[in-house]
């Protein structure tokens, strides 16, 4: 259910209200302009505000207003807020998730074009002076201990359809990815769309800061940087038991951020020799979604099929044990549709 809110005016001749995700103005009847006053009740204002409207101070509306991406539609199945999927895109207020596996908060950060000039707010706090595109924060606990391994990344929503040219690069890519990440699970999907087309590693170790919070400890800030020490980044993505640090009790923040990924273009960008590479010559017009989900492949219970053998087969291929659709546990699953 949308929470209004009642915001007065300088004149205090009018109110208008928003819900939280919207956007709240200052009216302004000497000329046409408007002023961004509030996302939410988690306002720009002081948390010890005295009601005053004269001591109130708002930054100027170049920082607030959300930058526009008109080829983007972001959805949520998992968007709590309100009966729309629709997802806000630079959010200045995390966006509450939930699904069967999770729930929290979530940013999702995406570089515009001219940073400087369309998003300032998240140019001075993400984008100055960084290559990032694209910058993911997480934020929230499990509803239960995962019992399969708990993955992160993106998934298609059609099967690849790849020509000579599309999969000799596929192959490049694949194996650069390999190279640094051995835990990395890739599938071109099937015909049967039993299995989604997908790119994912174990949570624990792919994501670039990984902060678990206690119950009673102050947690960080979703929209400010997550601070892990490099001694515990380079131990937990060289760890082998991905399993045991998941629990329903602490909290987990955590931030994904990436040079090469350009939403906004669609596009792998800054490769070496490569240069940029367009999403469409990969999986043409399919729905591109960031993901995070258990894989109960591993639980006897998880697939069951009429004929032990058949089953055999269809858990693994190439030694790869597949992660078929109704084995998949969603705790994370945003869909971007792309449109030229």
């Amino acid at each position: 259910m949308n929470k209004m809110i009642e915001i007065k005016t300088k004149n205090e001749s009018e109110t208008e209200c928003c819900s939280e995700t919207d956007r709240c103005y200052e009216s302004n009847s000497s000329d046409s302009e408007c002023s961004y006053l509030c996302n939410d009740d988690r306002s720009s204002a002081d948390d010890d505000d005295d009601g005053d409207d004269e001591k109130l101070s708002y930054p100027p509306p170049s920082q607030l207003l959300l930058p526009d991406f008109p080829s983007l539609n972001v959805s949520s199945t998992i968007n709590s807020m309100n009966d729309k999927d629709n997802f806000p895109i630079n959010s200045r207020v995390p966006i509450p998730i939930e699904t069967d596996l999770f729930v929290g908060e979530m940013l999702l950060i995406i570089r515009p074009s001219n940073p400087e000039k369309d998003d300032p707010y998240w140019n001075s706090k993400v984008f100055k002076k960084k290559k990032r595109r694209i910058v993911i924060q997480i934020q929230g606990k499990l509803k239960h201990k995962p019992k399969g391994v708990l993955y992160a990344g993106a998934e298609i929503s059609k099967q690849m359809e790849l020509g000579f040219v599309a999969r000799g690069m596929s192959s490049i890519l694949l194996n650069l990815v390999k190279k640094f990440c051995k835990t990395v699970h890739y599938s071109f999907g099937d015909d049967k769309d039993d299995e989604k087309p997908h790119i994912v590693v174990p949570a624990y170790n792919i994501f670039d800061r990984f902060i678990v919070t206690k119950e009673n400890e102050q947690l960080p800030k979703l929209g400010e940087p997550f601070i892990e020490s490099t001694e515990s980044i380079s131990a937990r993505r060289n760890s082998k038991d991905t399993m045991s640090i998941w629990n329903t009790e602490d909290t987990y923040s955590i931030s994904f951020y990436s040079m090469y990924i350009d939403i906004a273009s669609w596009s792998i960008v800054n490769l070496p020799l490569y240069g940029d590479i367009n999403f469409h010559t990969f999986w043409g017009n399919s729905l591109l979604r960031i993901v995070m989900y258990e894989n109960r492949n591993n639980d006897d219970d998880a697939t069951t099929t009429k004929e032990d053998e058949k089953g055999k087969r269809r858990k693994e291929k190439n030694n790869q044990i597949l992660h078929l659709q109704k084995d998949n546990n969603y705790a994370i699953f945003l869909q971007i549709k792309h449109s030229p």
